[in-house]
């Protein structure tokens, strides 16, 4: 059967500009690498390189619009509860992350090796584990899938994951009866690292899968799926970078230009308007971009229109800030942006609200660990400085009526590499009773409880 596509170029657009001032930044300690979203809460997670010294030291973090939960590495392989020797095991960092539509936060471990997690909240369950070299004769359960780039849970919860082999070659893993299963296995002599942002699902669960100029559909009902190539749909098209999907079911791409390749299940568009390299959709089925020519965050209705709006810099910048990266849309409008340092939060619907403003992102000092708990011979204490405040550190031993039984300064290492305190402190001859252990720097405050026994 012989294919046509109706092809247009879009040249002719009208364009608003919007200056906002209702723009709000987290500071964080580092730019992170994954946003992913799920009703009023935001997962930010940091990709980290092989070897774990030499990154912040938190995975990722949950902001509810309040408050942060923040999880550290260790902490991660202390939750898993199934497996010993994943707790035993430092080379398994977090590679990417994201949220099912319960909540749940499914993500990908790996250097020598990969695991694939699924978190609750309390507890972490493995669903596949591989240890590569020196390790694959030692443990292994499922599939190799090192080099995870991207992880897509779909509507139906069912995670699906692409793994890219040194850009040269792209494996496409479903996750079916407790094992992941490879649906799809592409080879390609040029660089195809581009499939990192190539998973999306459309309204009716069917995921979109796109490897260099090839994108492949597959179709929940029926268990089959097509390919579509797209080399040479328009002029120096060669191959896709990125896609998202609106609520209308458009498909919106980019492609090695950076330009906006559009489909309606119908049609093939391309709007040279802008050219981008991060891209989303919003509730209403608004496109949004970063254009790379002035910097302007830019909305698309589904209608064609534009907008252009200018972001300000926050409060406490100094000199010109990153342009914007990760764009990400909630079920509110409201848009999640990594810029630099800073998670942006800037709501369209209220253009005229506020100045830009700074809210409490990740505290400068937090603990992860305070044991044994109770304590009879000594407590040691393990937390997180940010090493800009680390000289303002401070920290105390309080009774219950507040007064300062021990100075805990003394007491105090650090390693700035990893941004990691250790207070470990004698407790014999203290009177048994609920204590309070302090914590201080620059504008953060923590207090843990200790129960000292005989």
């Amino acid at each position: 059967m012989k294919k046509c596509f109706l092809i247009l170029l879009i040249i002719l657009t009208f364009v608003n500009i919007c200056f906002c001032e209702n723009v709000k930044y987290i500071k964080l300690h580092k730019g992170p690498s994954h946003i992913s979203l799920f009703q009023n809460k935001v997962l930010i997670g940091w990709r980290s390189n092989i070897y774990p010294y030499q990154m912040f030291d938190t995975c990722f973090a949950i902001y509810d619009g309040i408050k942060w939960i923040y999880y550290r590495y260790e902490d991660i392989l202390t939750m898993f509860e199934d497996t010993n020797f994943i707790k035993q095991n430092k080379d398994l960092w977090p590679f990417v992350w994201c949220f099912d539509t319960k909540g749940n936060i499914w993500g990908v471990m790996g250097t020598l090796g990969t695991a694939v997690f699924k978190f609750d909240g309390s507890k972490i369950s493995t669903y596949n584990i591989y240890l590569s070299w020196d390790f694959q004769d030692t443990f292994y359960f499922g599939v190799d899938l090192y080099h995870t780039r991207a992880i897509i849970v779909d509507k139906y919860d069912t995670p699906w994951i692409v793994v890219n082999k040194y850009g040269l070659k792209d494996d496409l893993y479903k996750f079916e009866n407790g094992i992941f299963k490879r649906v799809l296995a592409y080879s390609y002599p040029g660089n195809a690292k581009a499939a990192t942002l190539g998973l999306a699902v459309d309204s009716k669960n069917n995921l979109w899968h796109f490897f260099v100029d090839t994108i492949n559909v597959f179709y929940t009902w029926g268990g089959h799926y097509r390919k579509i190539g797209v080399r040479g749909l328009f002029e120096d098209l060669i191959r896709l970078t990125n896609i998202t999907i609106s609520k209308f079911d458009i498909k919106y791409f980019l492609d090695n230009n950076s330009n906006i390749i559009i489909h309606d299940d119908k049609s093939w568009y391309k709007d040279t308007s802008y050219r981008s390299n991060f891209l989303c959709v919003d509730s209403s089925g608004n496109l949004w971009i970063k254009s790379l020519a002035n910097g302007y965050l830019c909305k698309r209705t589904p209608t064609g229109e534009w907008t252009e709006y200018w972001l300000p810099n926050p409060p406490d910048s100094i000199g010109q800030l990153p342009g914007i990266g990760i764009i990400e849309a909630d079920y509110q409008g409201r848009l999640w942006l990594v810029r630099g340092n800073y998670l942006v939060i800037f709501d369209p619907n209220d253009v005229d609200a506020v100045e830009a403003e700074i809210i409490e992102g990740l505290p400068d000092v937090w603990v992860r660990k305070l044991y044994p708990n109770p304590a009879t011979e000594f407590a040691r204490l393990e937390f997180f400085l940010d090493t800009d405040v680390s000289e303002q550190f401070t920290a105390g031993l309080y009774n219950y009526f507040g007064y300062k039984v021990m100075d805990l300064k003394p007491y105090f290492s650090y390693e700035p590499k990893s941004a990691s305190g250790v207070i470990q402190f004698p407790v014999r001859g203290i009177p048994p009773g609920l204590y309070f252990v302090t914590l201080s720097a620059g504008n953060s405050h923590y207090a843990r409880k200790l129960i000292i026994a005989e």
